[in-house]
């Protein structure tokens, strides 16, 4: 999987935001994420899988496998349903 546009990530004042580029007949507006949510972005710049994040993920943050998982599981069902994966 990787994403179908380049996303352009902000840290505005500790406010995070992904503002993908270049898909205006498809999604319109910006997303407000967090931290490992831009870290998972950044993976899903060249073809990756769910395995592989969970690997980088864990290189950075102290969390288990499964809370890793089920993060970017969330993460990867809200880019498809905004058809940005």
């Amino acid at each position: 999987m990787k994403l179908k546009y380049e996303m352009e990530i902000l840290n505005v004042g500790g406010d995070i935001t992904a503002v993908p580029l270049d898909c205006e007949n498809e999604f319109h507006g910006i997303l407000q994420i967090n931290e490992s949510t831009a870290a998972i972005l950044k993976l899903l710049e060249k073809e990756t899988d769910e395995d592989s994040i969970v690997a980088e993920l864990k290189k950075v943050y102290e969390a288990d496998e499964e809370t890793l998982r089920l993060s970017v599981r969330n993460v990867v069902e809200k880019l498809k349903a905004n058809g940005l994966l």
